[in-house]
């Protein structure tokens, strides 16, 4: 009943506010249980993180709803695809438009951040920013606006909105989360992370600002500073991948291959069909040297992507095809090599790593004269970069010695 709901909902927030992640998960659950139209404890514990993506969908398979309170659970669906990587966005829209939740601005809001996470900026700025016209207050879609306006690098806007927000609502947080994402985007870091602190001494539990701080860190090159943000974001937010992905990153960045591998397969752990976990182990096990492992992980990063393409910017792959060809020289697989190199550049064709690396497979390979073209290619666009000059160097002078031989 609707009593014991909000007295259940209660104790949750309560446990919530006290750190108690296990009893708060615990109340939300059985508040929803009470009375399953109590959306406010579905949204606590979703956008909390008490739920892994698995335990979230058996939970509410685990709900009753009557025939005609499908709607209900197209809805709770969507809270729940906010952080699904594998969701199919096509029939996920269709289901929604089935019973005419899709002008719903929780569920656009929704929408647009599962655009997001995917690289596909476009679309879910196109719908962030509707849903910003009728409701600028919707609180998780202006962090989804705020979050496009950065990645866009659409500086004008997010001056002009961060403005607003702190001038008009100085005591809401996302005004100096906002002011922090452009400061960071104009690289002034040491100003981005005062406001990030700013907004997570109004709100604690400001999930974004725990990241953006700790990478604010990374980029200064306080590796400490910055895996105790995210340490603190895992803390506070148990289900979510992303502290445990950045941690992963850190430790990988720093050259601590065993406590990277160890925070990625947990982020795995939580979340086994998240592409960007499973590209940072295919890195993990590229670097320490367990080639034909790491090419198994880069091709099912691939098969995920592909297998729901519409859902993201193709963009989001070059790393994973530049890597994966890498992978494929290390081994001497050097036609496969170049096959992935190719698909990266036509992803980016002016990426001078690209080049360089075109360039160097072709060397392997004892095609001089073309691995010095590719090695001109990259250097006009990165005339100093050391690698490539020197490769330059060494593939004339293999292809002076050579000559006689027949090889060029």
């Amino acid at each position: 009943n609707q009593q014991a709901s909000s007295l259940f909902f209660l104790k949750g927030k309560a446990y919530d506010a006290l750190e108690h992640k296990e009893n708060a998960s615990f109340w939300y659950k059985e508040s929803i249980k009470s009375d399953i139209y109590n959306y406010d404890s579905f949204q606590r514990l979703i956008e909390g993180h008490f739920l892994t993506i698995s335990e979230a969908t058996q939970f509410l398979q685990e709900l009753h709803f009557n025939e005609d309170e499908e709607w209900l659970k197209s809805l709770y669906q969507s809270k729940i695809s906010h952080h699904q990587y594998e969701l199919d966005i096509d029939s996920f829209s269709l289901n929604i438009q089935e019973y005419q939740l899709d002008k719903s601005l929780d569920v656009m809001s929704d929408k647009s951040a599962v655009l997001l996470r995917n690289k596909n900026i476009t679309s879910a700025y196109t719908l962030t920013k509707e849903v910003y016209s009728k409701d600028p207050f919707h609180s998780l879609n202006l962090i989804t606006y705020v979050n496009c306006l950065s990645e866009l690098n659409l500086k004008n806007d997010l001056f002009l909105i961060s403005h607003t927000l702190t001038r008009n609502h100085p005591t809401l947080p996302i005004g100096w989360y906002s002011v922090g994402c452009y400061y960071k985007l104009t690289h002034d870091l040491t100003r981005a992370k005062t406001f990030f602190q700013k907004a997570i001494k109004m709100n604690q539990k400001f999930f974004e600002c725990w990241l953006c701080l700790g990478y604010c860190y990374s980029e200064e090159d306080e590796s400490e500073q910055s895996i105790v943000s995210y340490r603190t974001a895992a803390r506070l937010f148990p289900s979510s991948t992303y502290p445990w992905l950045a941690m992963g990153k850190e430790y990988l960045k720093t050259k601590n291959n065993s406590l990277a591998e160890q925070h990625l397969l947990f982020a795995q752990k939580l979340n086994p069909y998240d592409p960007n976990v499973l590209h940072e182990l295919g890195v993990l096990l590229f670097t320490i040297g367990k080639y034909n492992q790491s090419i198994d992980i880069f091709l099912h990063v691939i098969q995920l992507r592909s297998n729901h393409s519409r859902n993201f910017n193709i963009e989001i792959l070059e790393p994973t095809f530049f890597n994966l060809a890498h992978a494929f020289r290390k081994i001497k697989e050097f036609d496969e090599a170049l096959k992935y190199y190719n698909k990266a550049l036509s992803i980016n064709s002016k990426n001078p790593s690209v080049f360089s690396a075109i360039g160097f497979t072709k060397h392997l390979m004892g095609h001089f004269n073309e691995a010095i073209e590719w090695y001109h290619k990259s250097l006009s666009i990165r005339p100093s970069h050391s690698f490539t000059c020197a490769m330059l160097d060494q593939a004339l002078t293999d292809m002076l010695t050579f000559r006689d031989a027949g090889v060029v």
